[in-house]
């Protein structure tokens, strides 16, 4: 059942907008045209002053799984990100794995508070030239043309100039905000249902 809210979703954005790569209804615009695009930064990890008790999250990309971030695994020091590339990128903003293992790159995030990142992140900021999780959203629809972009070589990755030239169908934002608002619905679907199942489990209850 939740796989098939997932496929509602896509479905959805069909029915609103047609064509996700092919439209003819409304214009594309590259990410570039759109918002700023960072990448991230690695304090040294030999410097225990960059990472003891550190207060700012930092981010991997094993941590993009097309989900909401709002628990981060490590955090790193203010001595850290002011000697490294890092940098804070604002809540409300996407993150876009550019390599990784297995089915890691191409992945994504929506940061829900502030964070750091590593260097292969690729961290599309907050900005109101469009919705910020229409655009999350359109990323996730886009996982196989994304990644298809970096094929070839031993280790296939992509880069911010791949990030920042990647078209994103644009209709207009009352639309846009149309489309969130019924996301957020099948969202609350998806959480109960995850809900269930975590009770069953705890239970020891066996689900077919």
């Amino acid at each position: 059942e939740l796989e098939l809210l997932d496929e509602l979703i896509k479905a959805r954005f069909v029915e609103m907008f047609g064509s996700i790569h092919e439209n003819r209804m409304y214009p594309y615009l590259n990410v570039k045209n759109l918002t700023t695009v960072y990448s991230g930064g690695t304090p040294n990890r030999k410097k225990t002053e960059y990472w003891e008790n550190g207060t700012i999250p930092w981010v991997k990309t094993t941590e993009l799984q097309n989900n909401h971030l709002s628990i981060i695994e490590e955090c790193i020091t203010k001595e850290g990100l002011e000697n490294s590339s890092a940098k804070i990128i604002p809540a409300k903003s996407i993150l876009i794995a550019m390599y990784g293992q297995g089915k890691t790159r191409g992945m994504t995030a929506f940061l829900d508070i502030a964070s750091s990142t590593n260097q292969a992140c690729a961290c599309l900021l907050s900005t109101t030239n469009i919705n910020m999780e229409y655009m999350w959203y359109y990323f996730q629809f886009s996982y196989n043309k994304l990644r298809g972009l970096a094929e070839g070589g031993n280790q296939p990755n992509l880069n911010l100039n791949m990030i920042k030239n990647f078209p994103v169908l644009v209709p207009p934002t009352e639309l846009q905000n149309q489309f969130v608002g019924f996301v957020r619905q099948v969202d609350k679907s998806k959480f109960m249902n995850e809900k269930v199942i975590c009770k069953f489990l705890m239970e020891g209850v066996k689900i077919k």
